[in-house]
């Protein structure tokens, strides 16, 4: 199987405090004796990712980290409930619970995956933690079950945890022993036990090794070839003691607190690269041909910054209250140009984008008294100065539209080969790298002029602003705030334009989800946006859905919310003001 040596350098008093700790009882429920059963969920390699990744899973995660308490409690009583067959309604039980900050993922409690709800994004092992390595992570489901049934048929045979303290004598006496017993664990033995019946407390676990229970909180697997009387001494011995014993995995039944103690404290605080960074990169691959950069990141590369993000984009430690948060403003967020990068830096997923805004805002409103009395009044509430009120979410297209520049279009000839290249091959050599960054980023706004694609676009958004905002009232259904439209970028654009194809008058009952929206906007922000100049070219005029008239219909443009916003950085090439488009006499006026 795997079992190299396994051990790492930790002070006495950390040694200490790991080993015999749990000398409370914490691992175990004192009344039940059953384990302490704490959740956990995987960060590093998830189990699949998005199809447009072309993603295939190599190995299985190392890294996970614990659900907070609340959410493992929530999770342990829904399994639980889940798979009581003493249960005649259980098959009204749901398989699914969702978790973590503002309840923005769902665990699959019969495929025990972590997922968003909201957006589509990596999914991730869960894991329902019973026994554990010393490092604090969590056997695998079926690891864990075979080492659970081993142990019940055994326990009558195991001393308490607290004997163990005996065995601290052991460690000095045990040192010419346990030096025999590692040189011994880098070559494989020959002599093996050939009566097991002394031996009850061992347990095959099918693939090349075993595990020996060693008391009633604690076990060690080990290779097979390493079954020897004097081994065996060792481990029964030693087995639960910091003693460091190569080739040896040392376990412990249930869950205490100190095996997460430097988990959250590891978690990363700015995980990515920051957008500079990247198109830095793509640069450099222009000015400099022999750039060695590769055109696409690796799979490791890519799984090494999504973890990052999950880890360090959220709250992981929140309270009931907290993760169910009162939310009066629900903004949704309609991305810009350039997602294709997506694909080669995690950087750009605009989750992520997302993400840090909320954690910004969020941030900005718990430091500003300011903003509390404009939530909350004069109002005195326990969540005043942590729970802004508002939650922002994304709204994801570029990957469901049918055009990707280094992917042929699906129409094929009488042949049944590809009628059409795809952007990629009809570069010409020269200036490449140039091409590329040109067709990953800024082919968005030629698509937008497509008839064909804008059709696409505003089909896509639409039903995905609605798919989002079904969900959030399912799960949600006491939400009686407002709701915002933010689009960035050409994002703005796509959300002026749905707005202002909007009817005046519709039944949202009755209405064609892929054309209509099902809710009112208050406001609409436009942050970055070229929505000016595009309207300008197109002749158009800004006004009120009020003060729009039949007779000049065709020159006025009047999206149906009740405010807009336009936000730019003066140094932002693609921002516009609006202002003049509604007076011209506005453009006088200094912004």
């Amino acid at each position: 199987m795997f079992l190299l040596s396994f051990h790492r350098t930790l002070s006495p008093r950390t040694l200490s405090a790991r080993a015999f700790s749990v000398s409370r009882c914490l691992c175990a429920d004192e009344k039940s004796k059953s384990p302490r059963v704490k959740w956990f969920y995987a960060t590093d390699i998830p189990i699949r990712k998005p199809a447009w990744f072309e993603y295939k899973k190599e190995k299985d995660p190392e890294k996970f980290i614990p659900f907070s308490e609340n959410d493992s409690e929530r999770l342990e009583k829904a399994f639980r409930n889940y798979y009581d067959k003493t249960d005649k309604n259980n098959s009204t039980q749901s398989r699914s619970v969702d978790v973590n900050e503002d309840r923005l993922f769902k665990v699959d409690l019969e495929k025990f995956e972590l997922s968003p709800v909201f957006w589509d994004g990596p999914v991730f092992e869960v894991r329902r933690g019973t026994w554990f390595y010393r490092d604090g992570i969590p056997l695998s489901r079926k690891l864990a079950q075979k080492i659970e049934d081993g142990y019940q048929k055994r326990k009558h045979l195991l001393r308490g945890r607290d004997s163990v303290k005996d065995n601290w004598k052991l460690v000095k006496e045990y040192k010419q022993k346990v030096q025999r017993f590692n040189d011994e664990s880098a070559i494989q033995k020959k002599e093996k036990i050939s009566d097991d019946s002394d031996y009850e407390d061992i347990v095959d676990l099918g693939d090349g090794s075993l595990v020996l229970y060693c008391t009633d909180c604690d076990a060690v697997i080990f290779r097979d070839d390493m079954k020897t009387k004097f081994n065996l001494e060792v481990l029964r011995n030693l087995g639960p003691t910091p003693a460091s014993l190569l080739s040896v995995q040392k376990l412990q039944r249930g869950f205490t607190d100190d095996l997460t103690e430097t988990i959250l404290d590891s978690l990363p605080s700015n995980p990515l690269p920051e957008v500079s960074e990247i198109f830095q990169n793509e640069v450099t691959k222009v000015l400099d041909p022999s750039s060695t950069k590769p055109e696409m990141l690796s799979d490791e590369t890519q799984n090494r910054q999504e973890k990052n993000e999950i880890e360090s984009d959220y709250d992981h430690n929140l309270s009931q209250n907290d993760a169910e948060r009162e939310i009066d403003h629900l903004i949704l967020c309609v991305h810009g140009i350039g997602q294709v990068l997506g694909s080669k830096y995690e950087s750009i997923n605009f989750t992520h984008s997302v993400n840090v805004m909320r954690n910004t805002m969020r941030s900005v409103y718990e430091s500003e008294e300011e903003y509390h009395k404009m939530a909350y009044g004069d109002k005195d509430s326990s969540e005043r100065k942590r729970n802004n009120r508002i939650q922002v979410l994304p709204i994801s297209w570029r990957h469901k539209i049918d055009f990707h520049p280094k992917k042929a279009l699906e129409e094929v000839d009488d042949e049944g080969e590809n009628r059409l290249p795809a952007l990629s091959e009809i570069n010409v050599d020269g200036v490449k790298p140039l091409r590329n960054l040109v067709g990953d980023v800024a082919l968005d706004i030629l698509l937008y002029y497509d008839q064909k694609y804008v059709d696409q676009i505003f089909k896509t958004v639409t039903e995905e602003l609605n798919r989002v905002y079904s969900l959030y009232m399912e799960r949600n259904p006491n939400f009686k705030g407002k709701i915002h439209i933010m689009g960035h970028s050409l994002g703005s654009c796509i959300a002026f334009d749905i707005l202002a194809a909007q009817p005046e008058d519709v039944d949202k009952d009755k209405i064609d989800t892929s054309k209509h929206l099902k809710f009112d906007v208050e406001n609409l922000f436009c942050v970055g946006s070229p929505v000016g100049m595009f309207k300008l070219l197109g002749r158009k005029n800004i006004v009120r859905r009020s003060a729009k008239n039949s007779d000049s219909v065709e020159d006025l443009v009047s999206p149906k919310c009740e405010r807009i916003y336009n936000i730019f950085h003066p140094c932002d090439p693609v921002g516009y003001r609006m202002e003049p488009l509604i007076k011209s006499r506005f453009a006088k006026f200094k912004t």
